[in-house]
C-alpha cells in the first residue's frame, strides 16, 4: 500500500524534473513559454493521477483505536499486519469493490450507505455493513463521512444528464 500523499509527492517531484529537462532541452527563454511549459507539465500528470486513482486503484481506509482513518491506495498486492498480530493479504481479487476498510480496533464499526434524492433532497438508508474487529471488508464506495454524523440533506446536481435520481454517500461510524 502506498500513502495517498506519498504518491502525490512523487508525481510533483517527477513533474518538476520534467519541467527542468524541458526548459534546458528546448532552451525556453520567454516567460510566457516557460509558464505554459510548467502548467502543462504539472497538468498532465495531475490528470493522469486523478484518472489512475479513480479508476485503476483500490482505496483503503485503515481505522485505528483513536478513530483516525488513514487513507492508502493499493497499487500492488500486499500484506497488512493488524495490532493483534494477524497478517491480512490485500489484493485486487474483488473487482466489484472500489474500497477496502480495515478495522484495526477491538470494537466493531459500521458502514452505512445513505442515499440523497434529487427530488425533495431527503436522506434514506441505502445499505448497511457490520465490520468486525480486526478484519478487512470490501465496500462499494470509500466513506464520505468518517466518525461524524452525516447531514440530513446535501446539494445534489439537478442536471438532466445525471444517470439516476439518487446520490449515495458512505458513512463510517461506531454506533
Amino acid at each position: 500500500m502506498i500513502s495517498y500523499w506519498l504518491l502525490l509527492f512523487f508525481i510533483i517531484i517527477f513533474s518538476s524534473l520534467l519541467v527542468v529537462i524541458l526548459v534546458f532541452v528546448f532552451r525556453i527563454s520567454s516567460f510566457a513559454e516557460y509558464k505554459r511549459t510548467i502548467v502543462l507539465t504539472f497538468l498532465i500528470p495531475a490528470i493522469g493521477l486523478f484518472l489512475y486513482i479513480t479508476f485503476g486503484c483500490l482505496n483503503i481506509a485503515v481505522v485505528k483505536n483513536d478513530e483516525t482513518v488513514s487513507r492508502y491506495i493499493l497499487v500492488y498486492d500486499t500484506t497488512y499486519k493488524l495490532e493483534n498480530g494477524i497478517v491480512l493479504t490485500v489484493s485486487f481479487q474483488n473487482e466489484k469493490s472500489t474500497s477496502i476498510i480495515i478495522n484495526d480496533t477491538a470494537t466493531p464499526i459500521f458502514f452505512d450507505l445513505i442515499g440523497y434524492s434529487k427530488k425533495g433532497n431527503n436522506s434514506i438508508e441505502y445499505g448497511h455493513k457490520d465490520i468486525l474487529p480486526y478484519s478487512m471488508n470490501s465496500v462499494t464506495q470509500y466513506p464520505d463521512y468518517l466518525f461524524s454524523d452525516p447531514p440530513q440533506e446535501v446539494t445534489v446536481s439537478g442536471s438532466n444528464y445525471a444517470a439516476t435520481d439518487l446520490v449515495v454517500k458512505g458513512w463510517l461510524h461506531k454506533n
